[in-house]
């Protein structure tokens, strides 16, 4: 459980890092496209996360669901 919360917590502290720097580029944007063009690669940058997290998900999944399928042998196994 203890491992659990610091890793919870430095999630926790990267996503405040992340945010407080995104803020700071806002902040620092001369015009509204420069703010645009900030916040489109931040969502950029989210969507190649979130894919690359789906795709970590994906192959994950492919060895449970190939074992799950697989024919059944041994003892106890009527056929």
């Amino acid at each position: 459980m203890n491992a659990n919360r610091r890793a919870a917590a430095e999630r926790d502290r990267k996503t405040y890092r992340e945010v407080t720097a995104q803020l700071g580029l806002l902040a620092g944007a001369k015009g509204l496209y420069d703010m645009v063009k900030l916040q489109s690669a931040n969502w950029r940058k989210q969507v190649d996360a979130l894919t690359a997290q789906a795709e970590e998900v994906r192959a994950l999944s492919v060895e449970p669901a190939a074992a799950a399928a697989a024919p059944r042998t041994g003892a106890g196994v009527s056929q």
